[in-house]
């Protein structure tokens, strides 16, 4: 994503949604996930600021939550 931002010049919200809601798409699993909606699985991260922001945070990912566990929080991992 940061890349398409920076080099394709794209709209950060674009290329956010290329890798989430898009992508779902893309292979057949947007009644799944790719956006934050009940029934879909909650696949979500967190990051320090705003991507919309800075796109770059997007790098550095500091919460995941797969299909509604936690996974990782400050770079412990849960299993």
């Amino acid at each position: 994503m940061v890349s398409l931002v920076k080099y394709a010049n794209f709209p950060i919200m674009d290329a956010i949604k290329s890798a989430t809601a898009i992508g779902a798409e893309t292979c057949g699993l947007e009644n799944l996930t790719g956006t934050i909606e009940v029934s879909k699985f909650a696949d979500i991260i967190g990051v320090d600021d705003n991507p919309v922001d800075n796109i770059t945070v997007l790098q550095k990912v500091c919460f995941v939550m797969k299909e509604g566990v936690p996974c990782l929080y400050n770079g412990k991992v849960f299993v």
